[in-house]
């Protein structure tokens, strides 16, 4: 597919085809994948947000790239979603779901390996005092911003449900180092 959404159909141009058959076949390959194309632009920009998110915890969990995963663009938008002293309503439909993916989906990983991601990140939080980069004290942090959203009513079901989840990903992992 072409940035305007228009396909060259293969077919086409190998048999030099040109008849109306073809042409409309190539005609109709065109538009289904140009309005596919548009479709994707009809999906809310926090939801593609999260939605990548997830994907890239997923990729961390893989294991397709061994241990060489960068898990600092997964601390950063934690550290965004629940560092922040004030959220907005954008922050809480952007950053925070984008964050529970990253602690339910790869919270083992993180939990395991994030001590060893470099101490700079993560410095310009809010309400985190500690040391910048991780530790189990501001895993502990985390756990505590976790179960106090879970009660906080300007945070819809939704969210909630993503809440839990990761905080009982987040408890897997913590026993899992024991």
């Amino acid at each position: 597919m072409t940035y305007k959404g228009l396909t060259k159909n293969p077919k086409y141009i190998q048999s030099g085809a040109k008849s109306g058959a073809n042409i409309l076949g190539t005609l109709s390959a065109s538009l289904r994948d140009k309005t596919e194309y548009q479709r994707t632009f009809n999906v809310p920009i926090a939801q593609r947000w999260t939605d990548l998110h997830a994907s890239s915890a997923l990729l961390a969990t893989s294991g397709i790239f061994g241990d060489d995963f960068d898990l600092v663009s997964g601390l950063n938008v934690i550290v965004a979603a629940l560092e922040v002293k004030s959220p907005t309503s954008w922050e809480r439909k952007t950053n925070l779901p984008a964050a529970l993916q990253w602690l339910q989906h790869a919270s083992k990983i993180i939990y395991r390996d994030g001590r060893s991601t470099e101490t700079w990140w993560g410095c310009n939080s809010k309400r985190w005092t500690g040391q910048g980069g991780f530790s189990r004290e501001r895993w502990r942090f985390w756990r505590s911003i976790l179960e106090k959203s879970q009660k906080d009513e300007a945070i819809d079901e939704e969210v909630k449900q993503l809440l839990k989840a990761a905080d009982v990903a987040m408890e897997r992992a913590d026993r899992a180092k024991k």
